[in-house]
């Protein structure tokens, strides 16, 4: 081998020696990789609606029609429902009070009260009184009216349009005249005095005087030292148009 050949190859081994041995070196790729494209992600999130409020509630009241009006009792210068008395005498003969009604409708209307039956033993002034059930029914609507009524008292029933009723009211009547004639100091029922001071008044305007009308009074019960007294109270209270006792 030539001397030349021999040196190259030695210093071709040393060269790859110091390669192997560790020394630095560059490795060179031979493609260069493209760098990754960023991928950008986008969430996209939906909207979510926020709950609503639930519709308002319409109620809708069908309102009923106005109820008819109630027919009523027109008796004088009464005119209404329920009344607390009648009175179907005119002389306190027959006055219902106290009256309960246990209906009042369109057609019809039924109370319960309490009348008294008078005794007239020894005589009208002096005699009791009995107080019995006293049942009214009120019938017949007409124009917003009752115009009948039918009452059953002490075991008898009576009837007629209400037209004849004395008068009603809606409290128990207080008796002005009997209670005159009682303050005077003079003792009798209160329903007697009441028919009996309408007779007095019936006698005066037909043309009697007191002398005539005072035997009515002394038969009641009525003392004589009374007589002046009661006439003049009955003048005055019942009839004080009437000359009779004057």
């Amino acid at each position: 081998m030539k001397a030349g050949s021999v040196a190259a190859a030695i210093l071709a081994a040393g060269v790859a020696g110091a390669a192997g041995c560790g020394g630095p070196h560059t490795v060179t790729s031979a493609a260069q990789t493209s760098p990754v494209p960023r991928m950008t992600v986008t969430h996209t999130q939906s909207a979510i609606p926020a709950p609503s409020s639930p519709a308002p509630q319409v109620t809708v009241t069908q309102q009923a029609p106005p109820a008819a009006a109630l027919p009523v009792l027109t008796v004088g210068s009464y005119t209404g429902t329920e009344p607390a008395y009648i009175d179907f005498s005119g002389d306190a003969g027959n006055v219902v009070t106290s009256i309960t009604w246990a209906s009042w409708t369109a057609t019809g209307a039924t109370g319960t009260g309490t009348s008294n039956i008078q005794g007239c033993v020894p005589n009208c002034a002096q005699g009791s009184e009995t107080p019995v059930s006293t049942t009214i029914t009120l019938s017949d609507p007409a124009g917003g009216q009752f115009t009948a009524y039918t009452e059953t008292r002490n075991g008898s029933t009576g009837s007629g349009p209400t037209s004849a009723i004395i008068s009603a009211g809606s409290s128990n009547p207080v008796d002005a005249y009997a209670q005159d004639i009682l303050n005077a100091g003079i003792t009798a029922p209160v329903s007697w005095i009441g028919s009996t001071g309408q007779t007095l008044c019936s006698d005066w305007a037909a043309g009697q005087t007191t002398t005539t009308t005072d035997q009515l009074l002394l038969n009641g019960g009525i003392l004589p030292a009374h007589l002046a007294t009661y006439d003049s109270i009955t003048a005055q209270d019942r009839c004080p148009s009437t000359p009779g006792a004057r």
